[in-house]
């Protein structure tokens, strides 16, 4: 009597073996992929869940989280303040409004990212051309509030240089560059009576569609 190897009878009993064996290694590296590109996605969700809440914490405090600056909030205590000590000092105030044109189509065009470094570049260009005691502000998506406390309009319009001047163009992440445009608005507290009525002239100075956008 002959007996059968115990392989099976055709002796291919190793190789049914490995070939299950890739089968379940194949199988089991699916799943784990899986897992990956289901833990990056849930990564992913977490980050900008996380970015989200950020904003709304920098908001609430009263600070743009882009560029570190005051919020529209933060500049209405700011204001008020200014607008006390200038009417017990009688120190003269210009209210200065800059507005990157064409932010809303780059965001559109390019993304987030570029958008936030056009505007980080702006608010450096600003902050770098006044002084410590000035009160400066990121009020809308593509507008600055600037207080120039003790400057004359001549003074303000030499300001705007000076800022156009320094950021003629930002860098991209992409590596790419874009030009950088500002229209401003200026108006001083002693023509318009008020911190506040002279925020209101400046805006009426700028051209309509920048005027939309300073709103």
């Amino acid at each position: 009597m002959t007996s059968e190897p115990p392989d099976g009878p055709d002796g291919n009993g190793p190789l049914r073996r490995i070939m299950a064996l890739n089968e379940r290694g194949l199988a089991a590296t699916e799943q784990l992929l899986a897992v990956m590109r289901e833990s990056s996605r849930t990564v992913a969700e977490l980050r900008r869940q996380n970015q989200e809440l950020e904003q709304r914490l920098a908001g609430a405090s009263g600070f743009d989280p882009v560029t570190g600056l005051l919020n529209a909030r933060g500049f209405t205590a700011d204001l008020a303040r200014e607008e006390a000590r200038a009417r017990r000092f009688g120190a003269s105030v210009v209210a200065l409004l800059l507005v990157v044109e064409g932010l809303s189509p780059l965001r559109q065009a390019r993304g987030e990212a570029a958008a936030d470094a056009v505007v980080r570049a702006v608010a450096t260009a600003i902050q770098d051309s006044g002084r410590a005691s000035d009160v400066v502000a990121r009020c809308t998506d593509a507008t600055f509030a600037v207080l120039l406390l003790g400057a004359s309009p001549a003074g303000a319009r030499i300001f705007c240089e000076r800022v156009a001047t320094a950021v003629p163009a930002v860098a991209l992440p992409d590596g790419s560059t874009v030009p950088v445009r500002l229209s401003s608005g200026i108006a001083t507290r002693d023509e318009a009576g008020s911190l506040e009525e002279a925020l209101d002239l400046a805006r009426s100075r700028l051209s309509p569609d920048q005027r939309d956008a300073a709103t």
